[in-house]
């Protein structure tokens, strides 16, 4: 293999000496990384699997083809927290199925830690609870609850903190100053 040129997406092109073929070398590291990092974004973020496949260039089949290596061992939470609050929620993954309840720092917009339940009930925010102390090693001072309905039970003994929905506490029931 000798060096032939670049592709019109600027790669190195080379061409076999024997068979006159001429063809790129994908690292295959590089390439891993690469899916490895869609699949975090996807993950993590708001997009669906079709807009990753449209960032990637392919189809929607071929990113969850790419992706399926990676549901062995998915992300870990970073229980990186730098506010004193966290954004809770629990989201819908599979209709009347699964749910997936998030905790989010409000200073850096990142996820701070995920668990899944097959519905959203006290004992799941428990559990969710306890592991983001753990993985935290301190108890936020207040967090703050989307949804209304619910929200006053989600923490219990196990977190106490305080805890408001967006429109008012819920500890008081009076809606927020300003």
């Amino acid at each position: 293999m000798v060096r032939w040129g670049k592709t019109a997406k600027g790669s190195r092109r080379y061409r076999c000496g024997e068979c006159s073929g001429t063809g790129i070398r994908a690292r295959d590291d590089l390439v891993e990384a690469k899916r490895m990092r869609l699949f975090e974004r996807w993950l993590t973020g708001k997009s669906t699997a079709s807009e990753a496949a449209s960032s990637a260039g392919v189809t929607r089949r071929t990113v969850i083809r790419w992706f399926e290596p990676f549901w062995s061992s998915p992300p870990r939470p970073s229980f990186r927290v730098r506010s004193r609050t966290l954004v809770v929620d629990g989201v819908s993954v599979v209709k009347m199925e699964s749910v997936a309840l998030l905790a989010g720092d409000p200073a850096t917009s990142s996820p701070v830690g995920w668990a899944f339940a097959d519905r959203e009930r006290c004992w799941a925010w428990r559990e969710f609870f306890l592991s983001l102390r753990r993985g935290v090693g301190r108890t936020p001072a207040a967090w703050s609850a989307t949804a209304r309905r619910g929200s006053s039970r989600r923490s219990g003994r196990s977190f106490p903190a305080r805890r408001c929905s967006a429109a008012s506490c819920t500890c008081t029931g009076r809606p927020w100053p300003g």
